[in-house]
């Protein structure tokens, strides 16, 4: 037998709606503003600025801006591991044991590494 869902109260409710609101509202902004225009307002990436490495996050922002406006193959050249989110983070909504686990989270981090090495090596790799 299933587990027994817990009922939600008003409370659980009305933290989804306002979460839902600010995840909106963030939505609209970054759908509105283009990074590269308005660099300032969005973080920039300490491990590039200081060292000169691309970060598997570098080229991110960019590419999700670009996602959000249709153009796949622009997303593609800033960050392709951050198109691979997107399903991952579908699969994390809707099927959370299967993403949450030892085994999952290890390889997530040796994907990590390997992609921060190899887009040091390759310039193809390199957002922009």
């Amino acid at each position: 037998m299933p587990p027994a869902f817990p009922s939600l109260t008003r409370a659980h409710w009305m933290a989804a709606g306002a979460l839902a609101l600010v995840l909106i509202a963030g939505g609209a902004v970054f759908y509105l503003t283009d990074p590269v225009r308005h660099a300032w307002l969005y973080p920039q990436c300490g491990l590039y600025r200081h060292f000169g490495i691309y970060c598997p996050g570098c080229g991110a922002t960019r590419a999700f801006h670009a996602l959000l406006h249709g153009d796949i193959l622009r997303a593609l050249q800033m960050n392709p591991l951050a198109l691979a989110l997107v399903p991952c983070l579908a699969l994390a909504c809707f099927r959370p044991r299967w993403v949450i686990n030892y085994w999952f989270g290890a390889a997530v981090l040796v994907l990590l590494a390997l992609y921060t090495v190899i887009r040091n090596i390759y310039p193809a790799l390199a957002p922009g």
